[in-house]
């Protein structure tokens, strides 16, 4: 081998080995995190069954099925980092929530995942800002380790004594404005913010309030990136999307606010197949009630924006083994409702009460066809007959009864129904005196007030598909071209023989008042008619 030779052997593999440690270099270099996420998860411990396109059932999500899943996917990146956060609506919709107060079930089960932080939604704060505090409280003093909790437009009142007790406890637990949590060698900035529409849906949180998220989202981002030096940008959103763009908060969020990488957008329940791309974010849904685990994988490249790599929404199926510790902690909580809650009036979780040779409408069909459903009958109509067995002897005809069809959460399967399937589909509220579930309210109208009432529902209704009154024992006619609250022409009543009856115009100014009746389970409204007059 002459020297020329020689010397061009020496030049090739010089620059060859250069290229490759280069290459090993850049790819050194490439960082990436796969970010697990949940939202509006409503208690929802169990599988639930999900009718098929076919007409037959599957079951769907569970906890135990999620950990397994959770787990999986922790051994699928191996020593890359993963991140397991919440967007809010952890608890509120089964029988397991009605230890919210007292268990902390839900962010005890969370902890067991291994969830890293988790936002507070609208439905936490249903038992009232107490009931938020008592929980936290509960969950702190039971786990060595507990979530990570971030909600960051919170505002307390400087002396109002109702949310005195959760100010103290954001700062025993600690809620956060926002985390910095570090993965490897990647920090990641975490925040979390409750929205407008969601703010709206929260109205036992008074007397706390929010502010804006945007502006809000605006100052943590600033700090996040200058100050914490954070590589990548969270935002826990319990806000939403929605079809019609001007009412889609989580792109108008991402559009007024830069420098937020990852929007998980809860509240409205919303799947999203693919990622909603505004500039330089991204906006992901998981659903609801835990029947998909997200997962959306990103790449920090060194001095470029982050970018991602892939996203899939994991269903969890039947098919999936179980988590053996998960499942025995939600049977012994199974127990313990028995025990506790149901024990007193006779029940138990798993009791079957009747059987159904068909499925309700769903809550999806209801909101796209709104007006009078099924099973808004089968509940109003229901409401009458338990007063009517409660009071025996001194039953008192009861005319109408009201329920709104946004605090229907659940519909009827068809086959057998359980005290736990009843449970779900009145899962919300607390009485005055403590207990899970709306009080039954009854009093009297005129029918001046009647007319008013039944304005509100061809006129606001229309505009607020939730807000549509479920209604036993009234018919009315209406004409939808007339002006708003001025379209009710005719309302019939059935008295007490089951005759329709016209109600008659005139005017009281008088009402008897109105009684409270708490129960377990109801919520609604319930009128009974000395003679409904109308004026």
């Amino acid at each position: 081998m002459n020297r020329n030779h020689r010397r061009f052997c020496a030049i090739f593999f010089s620059i060859l080995a250069f290229m490759l440690l280069s290459g090993l270099a850049e790819a050194g270099n490439k960082r990436s995190i796969a970010i697990l996420f949940t939202h509006d998860l409503h208690s929802y411990f169990l599988p639930q069954r999900q009718e098929q396109p076919e007409g037959n059932f599957a079951m769907a999500g569970g906890y135990a099925r999620l950990a397994t899943l959770i787990n999986e996917q922790r051994e699928r990146v191996g020593k890359s980092p993963i991140l397991l956060v919440d967007a809010g609506d952890f608890s509120m919709g089964t029988l397991f929530h009605t230890a919210f107060m007292t268990e902390a079930w839900e962010l005890r089960l969370m902890s067991e995942m291994g969830y890293d932080a988790i936002t507070i939604g609208n439905h936490e704060y249903d038992f009232n800002p107490d009931g938020l505090a008592r929980s936290l409280a509960a969950a702190r003093e039971r786990l060595d380790d507990s979530p990570a909790i971030v909600a960051s437009n919170v505002v307390f009142t400087v002396d109002d004594p109702r949310d005195r007790a959760l100010k103290e406890e954001f700062l025993a637990y600690p809620v956060k404005k926002y985390l910095v949590i570090e993965k490897g060698d990647i920090r990641v900035g975490v925040f979390g913010i409750l929205g407008r529409k969601a703010e709206v849906d929260a109205p036992f949180a008074a007397p706390l309030t929010f502010s804006d998220p945007a502006e809000e989202s605006g100052k943590i981002v600033d700090i996040l990136r200058k100050r914490e030096q954070v590589d990548l940008v969270i935002c826990l959103s319990h806000t939403g999307t929605s079809p019609v763009k001007k009412y889609s908060e989580d792109e108008l969020l991402a559009q007024r606010v830069k420098g937020i990488d990852v929007i998980i957008s809860g509240h409205t329940h919303t799947l999203l197949e693919e990622p909603i791309v505004i500039g330089d974010t991204h906006i992901v849904s998981a659903g609801n009630y835990g029947a998909f685990l997200g997962v959306l994988e990103m790449e920090l490249p060194e001095g470029e924006k982050p970018r991602m790599l892939s996203y899939v929404l994991e269903p969890v199926t039947e098919d999936i083994p179980g988590n053996k510790e998960v499942a025995k902690k939600i049977r012994d909580f199974k127990s313990l409702i028995d025990e506790g809650f149901l024990g007193p009036l006779g029940l138990h979780f798993d009791q079957v009460v009747a059987m159904i040779d068909f499925s309700t409408e769903t809550l999806d069909y209801a909101s796209e066809h709104p007006g009078e459903t099924g099973l808004g009958n089968l509940i109003t109509d229901a409401y009458r007959f338990a007063i009517e067995r409660a009071e025996g002897e001194d039953y008192e005809q009861v005319h109408l009864a009201i329920q709104p069809m946004g605090h229907i959460r659940d519909y009827i399967r068809k086959g057998l129904i359980s005290v736990d399937d009843i449970f779900r589909v009145l899962s919300l509220g607390i009485g005055p005196d403590g207990k899970p579930g709306y009080p039954l309210i009854t009093g009297y109208l005129t029918g001046a007030e009647l007319k008013k009432l039944m304005e509100v529902e061809t006129t606001v209704s229309a505009m607020k598909k939730d807000a549509h009154l479920q209604i036993s024992g009234l018919r009315f006619t209406y004409n939808p071209n007339r002006l708003p609250f001025d379209r009710v022409t005719s309302i019939e009543v059935r008295d007490e023989n089951g005759t329709w009856v016209p109600v008659k115009k005139s005017d009281f100014t008088a009402l008897p008042p109105i009684s409270i009746r708490p129960t377990w389970l109801i919520t609604s409204a319930m009128f009974r008619r000395e003679y409904f007059q109308w004026s």
